[in-house]
């Protein structure tokens, strides 16, 4: 059989899978109407909810199978000489997005740098006291930056003559940062209108007899925009060295702010200063581990969102610890044979059709099931910076201070979109 009747054979087998996913999609969404009608208490009747949690794995199943086959049919057309193959689509960087340089080349591209550099201050002991606050991101910049997973363009800038500059740290993807809707705001407080219950009570009624009345209840929360910032310490020879000072504005200042933005979204506790980060938010759905296996427990977690919902959010990511994630990937059956694959499985793993987001901000034993896509980070200020060297002991030492600061509040009206699983009880 030669490549171009592997793939048709492969096309054929995926086919069948398509109409096998339908049909288990719909014997889930029958049995699921048929026990919300009869007002089935999901909570107390584990029988029930078992039942629709292995219809839902049946439909996993199947979805997995067609997603993987066209994986396969697409690199075997690849191979053929045919179709695109499939390619992880490359990260853009801040110039790409935003049609400009670097972020750190704004900063030596303002007025204040222009002055700060006039004013022979970097070249001298001349003390300068503190700059004015230099936008080097608009809110809405920002929000496109966010959404679209760009990046800043560090690694073009450190020239390779400089042995004595920065080696720029590794830098983990902020993946949630790309999932979560992003806006902008000009207000200080922001209000969600937060759905509470539902009650579809749509039927089939006969002509003269009254609708039956559906349910929405609402409830108006509000989040305050916080301030994250941090402040960066560097000589004046970095600072009269543009490109040098590109680098660490690019690689660390930036960063700095984002990485701490995207650990709020996760763990923020809501009090005090800290953002409302999703295990805080009131509302979202919990799935104890209990007798079950870790993985049976995030399936559960994927019903009972789709049963509280009524279909309306589909999970699409797990979040998850790494160590967590090293459980599931190196467990194995009564044979020793790794449930995931093992080391020869595809580097694209899901967990029931679900792209995990592995990062250590998740906490140990609580993975987050989710639309992350019903979530919003609302950004009131894009990230700006300013210098000083006000501190005595620094300008004696020749060191100014650089603070990179942002504002933003986080929520959501979907709270039902989201489930904890706790595997610790």
């Amino acid at each position: 059989m030669d490549l171009k009747d592997q793939a048709r054979a492969i096309l054929a087998q995926k086919e069948a899978k398509v109409t096998e996913s339908g049909v288990a999609w719909k014997a889930f969404s029958d049995a699921r109407a048929a026990a919300i009608k009869e007002n089935v208490d999901f909570g107390s009747n584990t029988a029930a909810f078992d039942k629709l949690d292995e219809l839902g794995k049946s439909y996993d199943a199947a979805r997995d199978a067609v997603n993987d086959l066209d994986v396969k049919y697409q690199r075997v057309l690849e191979m053929a000489g045919e179709g695109e193959g499939v390619h992880a689509p490359a990260m853009k960087s801040a110039a790409e997005v935003l049609g400009v340089g670097s972020i750190g080349d704004r900063l030596v591209k303002s007025g204040t740098y222009a002055d700060l550099k006039a004013s022979g201050s970097l070249d001298s002991s001349a003390r300068f006291g503190s700059t004015k606050s230099v936008e080097l991101t608009s809110a809405t910049e920002l929000k496109t930056l966010l959404s679209l997973g760009g990046t800043t363009a560090a690694g073009t800038i450190v020239q390779p003559e400089r042995r004595d500059g920065i080696i720029p740290i590794a830098l983990a993807p902020l993946t949630m940062l790309d999932l979560v809707t992003v806006s902008t705001t000009t207000r200080d407080v922001i209000e969600w209108v937060r759905e509470k219950t539902r009650t579809n009570a749509a039927a089939e009624t006969a002509e003269g007899l009254p609708a039956p009345q559906s349910t929405l209840d609402f409830e108006i929360v509000s989040e305050s925009c916080r301030e994250i910032k941090h402040i960066m310490n560097v000589t004046k020879t970095i600072m009269a060295d543009a490109p040098r000072l590109v680098t660490w504005v690019d690689v660390f200042l930036i960063d700095g702010v984002k990485r701490r933005l995207h650990n709020q979204l996760v763990s923020g506790l809501g009090t005090g200063q800290d953002l409302r980060g999703l295990y805080s938010i009131i509302g979202i759905l919990t799935q104890a581990k209990g007798v079950d296996t870790v993985l049976d427990a995030v399936h559960k977690a994927i019903t009972k969102i789709r049963v509280q919902n009524q279909g309306a959010y589909e999970p699409k990511v797990v979040g998850i610890h790494p160590t967590d994630m090293e459980a599931i990937l190196l467990a194995k059956d009564t044979q020793g044979r790794y449930l995931m694959g093992g080391p020869q499985a595809s580097q694209d793993v899901t967990v029931w059709g679900l792209k995990p987001i592995v990062h250590p901000v998740f906490p140990v034993g609580k993975p987050m099931v989710c639309d992350p896509s019903m979530a919003e980070l609302v950004i009131r200020l894009g990230v700006s910076s300013s210098f000083s060297d006000s501190n005595q002991d620094y300008f004696e030492k020749g060191i100014i201070t650089l603070l990179g600061t942002m504002r933003a509040a986080f929520g959501t009206n979907f709270p039902t979109a989201f489930c904890e699983v706790d595997t610790t009880v």
